[in-house]
C-alpha cells in the first residue's frame, strides 16, 4: 500500500539524517574524495526533500504517526480507544533528528534542514488544528453522537483530504495525547534556544514555541519565548518579542487600553493568569528545572521584554483586584522588579541597562499608581 511504501522512505531518510543530527556526519567526508563528499551531500539534500515532501502532504495526517516516529509505524487494533489523531501525536523523534541536523548540517545544506523542519512544524500545528477543531465541536455540542468525520490517508496523500467515518473519543483523550507532547517538546526546544546553539537552532526553537507549543503549554511557551526575546539574533528576539505582544511598547508609557494590545498578545494573556506566570518565570515555582533560567538569570533585553509582558499580563486579569493569590503575585513582581534596581546601584550602565531601568521604572510607576486608585 502506498502510505507503507511512504513509510518505508521515511525510514531510509531517516537513516541517512541520523549520523548528521548526531554531530558524526560531516566526519565522514573528511577524507573523502571531493567526488564521494559531493554525492553524499546530494544524498542528504534528496533526504531533506523527501521529508518535506511527506510533511506538506496528507502523510502528516495518518494514524500510525510514521513521519512523527522517523518512519517507524504502529499498528493499533480497529478496537482500539485511540482516535487517528491522537496516534499521530506519539513521538518527536523526527522533530529530535531534524533540530540535530539544523546545528550540525554544513551551511550549504542547513537551509535545507531548516525547509525540512519548517514542514514537520506545519504538520504538528495541521494534526493539533483538527485536534482541537473536533473538541471544540464536542463542547459546543454540535455532535449528536460520537461518530465524526475526519480525515484519512487511505488514499493517495496528495489528493484533497477525503472524509471518512470514525470513531471520535472523548475531548480527555486528545488533551491527554496533547499533554504527552508538550512534555516532550518542551525539553528540545529548551536545548535548542541556548545561546551556544547555532542561530538557525534557536530560529526554529522560537518559531517552534510560537506556532506550535503555544497552543500545547502555554505557560512554559512563554517563559521560553521572554528567554528568547532577549536573544543576540534581531530575527530571534524580534519573533519572541512579537509573540508577546511588547515589540513596539517597550521604552513607552503605559496605556491601559486592551485594544492597544495585538492580537497575539491578547490571546497568549487570556490563556494563563498573572499569577501562574509569575511562579513559573520569576521563580516562585518550589521545583527549579535545569535548563530554564529564571528571571534573575535572563540577559538584560530579555528583562526589559519579560517586565513589559508581565504588566500587560497582570492588567489584563479582570478579576485581580482583592484576589489574595494575585496580591501575592504583585508582591513578587514588585520585588523582582526592586531587586532589579538593586543590581545596578552605584555601577555604570550600558545602553542595554539603561533601557532596562527604564523599563523597571515605567512598570513600577504603573502598578503603584493604579492600586493607589482602588
Amino acid at each position: 500500500r502506498i502510505r507503507q511504501i511512504l513509510a518505508k522512505s521515511m525510514v531510509q531518510a531517516s537513516a541517512v539524517l541520523a549520523p548528521m543530527s548526531s554531530g558524526h556526519g560531516g566526519s565522514s567526508t573528511l577524507g573523502s574524495s571531493a567526488k564521494t563528499a559531493n554525492t553524499q551531500l546530494d544524498i542528504r539534500d534528496h533526504c531533506y526533500g523527501v521529508v518535506c515532501t511527506l510533511a506538506r502532504s496528507t502523510f502528516c495526517l495518518d494514524e500510525r504517526g510514521a513521519l512523527y516516529d522517523c518512519g517507524n509505524s504502529r499498528s493499533f487494533p480497529e478496537n482500539t480507544n485511540q482516535t487517528h489523531f491522537n496516534r499521530t501525536l506519539k513521538s518527536i523523534s523526527t522533530a529530535s533528528m531534524l533540530f540535530g541536523c539544523v546545528a550540525n548540517e554544513v551551511e550549504m545544506l542547513r537551509p535545507r534542514a531548516t525547509s525540512a523542519l519548517d514542514a514537520l512544524l506545519s504538520a504538528y500545528v495541521r494534526v493539533v488544528t483538527s485536534t482541537s477543531e473536533n473538541a471544540r465541536r464536542i463542547d459546543d455540542g454540535k455532535s449528536n453522537t460520537k461518530t465524526e468525520s475526519i480525515p484519512t490517508t487511505s488514499t493517495n496523500p496528495w489528493a484533497d483530504i477525503r472524509i471518512n467515518d470514525a470513531v471520535v473519543d472523548k475531548k480527555n483523550d486528545n488533551t491527554k495525547e496533547i499533554d504527552g507532547l508538550s512534555r516532550s517538546l518542551a525539553p528540545l526546544l529548551w536545548t535548542s534556544s541556548r545561546r551556544s546553539q547555532p542561530k538557525s537552532s534557536r530560529l526554529a526553537a522560537v518559531r517552534w514555541s510560537n506556532e506550535l507549543l503555544i497552543h500545547l503549554d502555554a505557560k512554559n511557551a512563554i517563559h521560553l519565548l521572554c528567554f528568547l526575546s532577549g536573544d543576540d539574533d534581531a530575527t530571534v528576539s524580534m519573533i519572541a518579542k512579537k509573540a508577546l505582544g511588547v515589540e513596539s511598547s517597550l521604552g513607552d508609557d503605559v496605556t491601559f487600553n486592551e485594544t492597544e494590545w495585538s492580537n497575539s498578545s491578547e490571546a497568549i494573556l487570556s490563556s494563563v493568569t498573572f499569577t501562574e506566570l509569575m511562579e513559573t518565570i520569576v521563580g516562585r515555582e518550589a521545583e527549579v528545572i535545569p535548563g530554564r533560567p529564571k528571571f534573575a538569570e535572563f540577559v538584560v533585553p530579555a528583562k526589559a521584554a519579560t517586565c513589559r509582558f508581565m504588566l500587560q499580563s497582570l492588567f489584563s486579569e479582570g478579576s485581580f483586584y482583592g484576589q489574595e493569590s494575585c496580591a501575592s503575585a504583585v508582591d513578587d513582581y514588585v520585588m523582582a522588579i526592586l531587586g532589579t534596581f538593586a543590581d545596578y546601584q552605584g555601577r555604570s550602565l550600558s545602553r542595554e541597562e539603561s533601557d532596562l531601568l527604564d523599563e523597571c521604572s515605567i512598570c513600577l510607576e504603573s502598578c503603584v499608581s493604579i492600586f493607589r486608585e482602588t
